[in-house]
């Protein structure tokens, strides 16, 4: 069962890393999709201060700009104005037609963080009066946020919070359901390493392996109907044998100890009858082996010497009426 152990731990434990994973390729992903977003988009900063450098008040009142604007508001699809203290456009390139060319300051406040009308702006104070640039509608979209520092560590407290909370079910959920299918599995391993060993196995048939349950039963139920029939057999067999054998013994027995009969036939029915006692050790020892296979014979170990074996075997030989013309020759070797 150790082996079974060690498999469902081997299981949770790829699965956890496959979980591990997962989550760095899902962070890697996101990554990707950021940085593919930011490579394919354009830059909507517009470089504010460097175009107020180029526009110059000229120390007769006039606002003039050089090339350098031109150029900058061209690639950018923007406009820009200047507007003095009392709200009057002083300096313009590229306005749009619909815009008006004196505003309020209530005006000024409102479009300087968000919107004029449809076009985002960027606003900058110049020596000159108050710079304005204004974009296409609908190319930069302009939010304004105000949060509490402690907002900002709560929210990322709390977003690590439910990750690792999620995290954790999941490989507590894993975990229950590996050791569900543990529970399911075990029994079965057990059943079939006891009908490897020759026993009867009887596994509760329910739950979600139910059938294999109890099909094992089944097949262990069958195992012990054949071996049980192979024994019945075996019992059979010897008990039919023993009745003919015997009375083969006695008269085998009988000519051989028949004075009148010539030495010949005494000696043949010698042989009838060793050979008789042979095949009943035989019988007897196949009842000892079926006995032994399932436990109904204690074991009595005895201790056998191989040269007194091999005396043995070779007397039988010479005891069945072998032919004079083979001889055997046993020799004892000292084995060191």
């Amino acid at each position: 069962m150790e082996t079974a152990n060690r498999f469902f731990r081997k299981y949770f434990l790829s699965t956890a890393a496959i979980l591990g994973l997962f989550l760095i390729l899902n962070v890697v992903l996101i990554f990707g999709v950021l940085l593919t977003a930011s490579k394919n988009s354009t830059d909507p900063q517009i470089p504010i201060h460097y175009i107020g450098e180029h526009i110059i008040m000229e120390p007769t009142g006039i606002v003039t700009s050089d090339d350098t604007v031109k150029q900058i508001l061209h690639e950018k699809k923007a406009w820009a104005m200047m507007l003095n203290d009392h709200g009057k456009v002083i300096w313009q390139e590229a306005l749009p037609e619909k815009l008006p060319r004196e505003y309020t300051a209530s005006q000024i406040a409102r479009f300087s963080r968000w919107y004029l009308e449809d076009y985002p702006v960027f606003v900058q104070e110049h020596s000159a009066g108050l710079l304005v640039i204004g974009c296409e509608p609908n190319s930069i979209v302009k939010y304004s946020f105000t949060v509490d520092p402690h907002y900002i560590s709560t929210t990322l407290t709390g977003v690590i919070l439910v990750v690792s909370i999620n995290l954790l079910l999941m490989l507590i959920l894993f975990w229950h359901n590996t050791r569900k299918i543990e529970k399911a599995v075990i029994p079965i391993l057990h059943g079939i390493d006891t009908m490897a060993q020759g026993h009867p196995v009887s596994l509760t048939e329910k739950g979600e392996l139910a059938e294999i349950n109890a099909e094992l039963n089944r097949a262990g139920s069958q195992m012990i109907k054949k071996d049980l029939a192979r024994a019945e057999w075996i019992n059979g067999v010897s008990h039919d044998i023993r009745t003919p054998l015997s009375i083969m013994l006695g008269y085998a027995g009988e000519i051989e100890d028949d004075g009148h009969l010539s030495d010949t036939v005494r000696s043949q029915a010698g042989i009838i009858r060793k050979q008789g006692e042979k095949l009943r050790r035989l019988i007897v020892d196949l009842n000892l082996t079926s006995k032994l296979e399932y436990s109904m014979q204690p074991l009595n170990k005895e201790k056998i010497y191989p040269v007194e074996l091999v005396r043995q075997v070779i007397s039988d030989f010479l005891n069945n009426g072998t032919d004079e013309k083979y001889d055997f020759n046993l020799k004892r070797m000292l084995c060191l």
